[in-house]
């Protein structure tokens, strides 16, 4: 059995027309939530880039003086 909701049905209409989010509510709605995504975006873009340089200087703080790599070990076997 198909139901559809037509302008007669119960509940089809709200009891008032201010009942539910206006338009400008929900255009500033989806600016806020657009904002706080880019916000979002930029912080995990500025954590990663934090990250990324700490791990560079963990590993330029592994290498002497020389420039070599210093505690690991390369051993060959013939």
């Amino acid at each position: 059995m198909d139901v559809a909701i037509t302008a007669s049905s119960p509940g089809a209409v709200p009891s008032s027309p201010n009942t539910g989010p206006s338009v400008n509510n929900l255009d500033e709605a989806r600016r806020a939530q657009a904002r706080k995504d880019a916000e979002d975006a930029q912080r995990r873009i500025e954590e990663q880039r934090a990250e990324e340089t700490r791990q560079a200087q963990a590993r330029q703080a592994s290498r002497n003086s020389n420039g070599e790599v210093i505690g690991t070990t390369v051993s060959t076997t013939a």
